[in-house]
């Protein structure tokens, strides 16, 4: 884009940050070979075996970032931080026929044919560090429009030059060599390539890019106006950074959705700069202030299947953005992420009621929006089953959920209380009309639900005592007596639902609420010990950390939360089994437990002591994500968040003692009780997850969303498999847990009910 720029010059030698040595930076956005429609983090968070969707929503500029005063720079860097959005535009080599002035470039004396200047680069590596840090995205332009520094003059009637010429490699392979180890970069080729480069040129100086990244980044190229992008099927080049003259959101809508459709999957598309000349464009938004506008046309984009970043940003020709502006643009770009949009396509045909844009994958989940809704949103041709919503306010953050039965065919639901009219919705089906017990389970056979019978027996041989699986909402298999007993630390989950309830009610304010409030004489260094901490083993009561600093599978300290919970939150006396017993009613009544009295006193405070069937109810409630029988009883985030391990894999285990010193005493053992948990520890479940620092699941033969709850070191366990719709809730000898030892007796018999389901009788 053609607007010139104030000229400073920063050569600031900084410290290079830690260059890692495998094939992908940690925590880097990637291309997925097998969608290079979108973007990827290469990381698993909710561990569902896929790369975890990336969402870019930011900044358009300033194209001259580099060039800024450090205290400019500090300052764009800390409003984009500060607002959840996470991208910058910018541009290394603005001279040479560029917008910026001769000297900005980063070649020594300011002539490309010196070479480059290395002391920019490592003060540029300190920047993008900085940034990088923060986890805000740049897209990292080699070259501003009309920039030529390599240029040769071609003879006249004969064919121009298109090979990068030993002086312009060099240059490139500094650039990548010095910058590569960042995660949160994108080569960007050439701004407005066509009025500086040839196709050819193009792609040459891509491939010298791919030759020279040992770390596989995103590499993008930026056309002038028009939504056909020239290398479609080039492999070095993955997103499309489009240029449209659109003069409102839905002129925009259109044009981004044209070049997605055109792209067919092959590659993304970022709309780079929706610029008509400062007229009825995002600069003019910037410039009128009129965050509405710019809010409008984002989503647009996103809902037309493409990434967002706001031209005219920090520029002459626009404006700062507001920082309810950025908070918008980060927003967007948490909703996305929340979601599994990567896996969807712009749809019309399917749109209902008042539904302006959507974004679909048929029968299983859907993004609908409307910039002012008129009447109900709604779908056409929906499959039967159980279906997730998250309502969304683009212009607050606002969002509620719900669970809904939905039949076959058209529906549409009116707009929450607390949501405005501009509104996007998430709608994901859950199951297929998923079965819940009513008074009792029902049952069917093994067979009927597509269990090996063989495997099934001799997991149940394995383990012995008495047990129940469910299988699709199904009873299939009991055996020993099915009476009353303790479920000892297995319990823990229930107690961990009894404090979101308290959340979900406002008798605490989240998991991060301090047990200072409730009352308790802690000491200066445990002050800020929160429900968090207590929940995963972090407290460090009884041992001589500091909260937060060290792992401990601790019995005082789950001591400590269940008086906290009980005695001091719901106010009841943890000591009652009744009152315990009643709370645990109230709260969770709709679950139907059927077999009478399931709560003890013992050594001071409650102990479980379900029949296992009973238990099971439970698992099956969390492995519905607090959904049950259609309503519900828990909102869907909280599961979403808490429903994984909580414990840094690299938090290092506790090595000093402590005293009892509030005489909570132990709900049965001591404050150090095992060798393992960071990486796999969170909120009173264990997860399949790499153990510690390893590339070691804790059940290598396990899927790997198994999750279980564990009692006595592995003698009472309910275990969760959502993937194969399978809870398990036994009390007998599970085996040994050497957590990523394939060999182990528990890893033989979690990979029996996983073989057992994927068998073919």
């Amino acid at each position: 884009m053609k607007y010139r720029f104030g000229l400073v010059v920063l050569v600031i030698v900084l410290a290079f940050s830690a260059i890692v040595s495998s094939a992908q930076t940690p925590v880097q956005i990637v291309v997925d070979p097998d969608n290079p429609q979108w973007l990827y983090y290469n990381q698993d968070s909710n561990h569902d075996g896929k790369l975890d969707p990336f969402y870019m929503a930011g900044a358009g500029g300033p194209e001259g970032f580099l060039y800024l005063s450090p205290e400019e720079q500090a300052a764009i860097i800390d409003a984009i931080g500060a607002s959840g959005s996470n991208a910058l535009y910018m541009h290394m080599v603005r001279s040479h026929g560029g917008d910026g002035g001769g000297n900005q470039n980063p070649f020594i004396d300011n002539n490309p044919d010196n070479g480059v200047d290395q002391a920019v680069l490592d003060a540029w590596d300190g920047i993008l560090a900085e940034l990088d840090s923060r986890g805000i995205v740049v897209l990292l332009f080699f070259y501003d429009d009309s920039a030529a520094p390599f240029a040769v003059e071609t003879p006249e009637g004969q064919e121009p030059d298109n090979t990068v010429g030993e002086i312009e490699a060099a240059f490139i392979q500094a650039v990548v060599n010095t910058f590569e180890h960042h995660g949160n970069i994108i080569w960007g080729i050439a701004e407005e390539y066509e009025e500086a480069l040839t196709d050819a040129k193009a792609r040459a100086i891509a491939a010298e890019i791919a030759a020279a990244d040992d770390y596989n980044h995103a590499i993008a190229i930026h056309h002038l106006g028009g939504n056909i992008m020239n290398f479609p099927d080039d492999p070095n080049i993955d997103q499309f950074a489009q240029q449209s003259n659109a003069t409102s959101p839905q002129a925009l809508y259109a044009d981004v959705r044209e070049a997605v459709d055109l792209a067919d999957g092959r590659y993304n598309v970022n709309m780079a700069e929706n610029w008509n000349e400062g007229v009825d464009d995002q600069a003019q938004g910037l410039k009128d202030g009129n965050r509405s506008d710019i809010r409008l046309r984002n989503w647009a984009t996103g809902m037309a299947g493409g990434y967002v970043m706001v031209v005219g940003t920090w520029e002459g020709v626009g404006a700062p953005p507001t920082s309810e502006m950025l908070s918008d643009w980060g927003r967007q770009k948490r909703f996305f992420e929340s979601t599994n949009f990567d896996e969807m396509r712009p749809n019309d045909e399917l749109k209902a009621g008042g539904t302006e844009y959507l974004l679909a994958k048929p029968g299983e989940s859907y993004i609908l929006y409307a910039s002012n809704v008129s009447g109900e949103l709604g779908l056409m041709d929906m499959q039967p089953g159980n279906y997730s919503f998250m309502w969304f306010d683009p212009a607050t953050g606002a969002s509620v959920e719900e669970s809904r039965m939905i039949s076959a065919g058209e529906h549409s639901w009116p707009t929450p209380a607390g949501i405005g009219s501009e509104v996007a919705l998430y709608v994901r089906k859950v199951s297929d009309a998923q079965v819940f017990p009513g008074e009792s389970w029902d049952t069917r056979t093994l067979a009927e639900v597509g269990l090996d019978e063989a495997l099934i027996n001799q997991f149940i041989e394995n383990v012995g005592g008495t047990g129940v699986i469910i299988k699709d909402g199904y009873l299939v298999a009991s055996w020993g007596s099915g009476g009353h007993g303790d479920w000892a630390s297995a319990v823990k989950p229930l107690w961990i639902s009894l404090m979101m309830f308290a959340i979900d009610e406002g008798r605490l304010s989240g998991v991060d609420q301090q047990i200072a409030n409730f009352g308790w004489d802690l000491t200066e260094q445990d002050q800020t010990m929160t429900f968090s901490h207590l929940a995963n083993m972090t407290s460090g009561y009884v041992r001589g950390e500091v909260p937060g600093e060290a792992f401990a599978y601790n019995d005082y300290g789950i001591s400590l939360y269940l008086k906290t919970l009980f005695d001091r939150v719901y106010g009841i006396d943890s000591t009652n089994a009744d009152a315990v017993m009643s709370l645990v009613n109230n709260e969770l009544g709709a679950l139907q437990f059927e077999d009478g009295s399931f709560i003890q006193t013992v050594r001071g405070g409650p102990r479980l002591t379900m029949t296992p069937r009973d238990f099971a109810r439970i698992g099956w409630w969390w492995l519905n994500r607090g959904n049950w029988q259609g309503e519900q009883l828990l909102p869907v985030s909280y599961f979403d968040t808490y429903m994984q391990p909580q414990v840094p894999n690299n938090l290092p285990l506790t090595g000093v003692e402590d005293v009892d010193y509030l005489d909570v005493d132990t709900i049965g053992g001591d404050s150090n009780q095992v060798d393992y948990g960071p990486g796999l520890y969170g909120y009173g479940w264990w997860f399949n997850c790499f153990v510690g620092m390893t590339n070691d699941r804790a059940w290598p033969g396990a899927p790997a969303d198994t999750f279980q709850a564990s009692g006595h070191w592995n003698r009472e366990i309910m275990t969760i498999i959502p993937s194969l719709n399978l809870v398990v809730a036994a009390r007998g000898n599970w085996g040994v847990w050497q957590p990523g030892n394939a060999d182990a007796s528990m890893n033989t018999n979690l990979n029996l009910l996983a073989q057992a389901a994927m068998s073919t009788p």
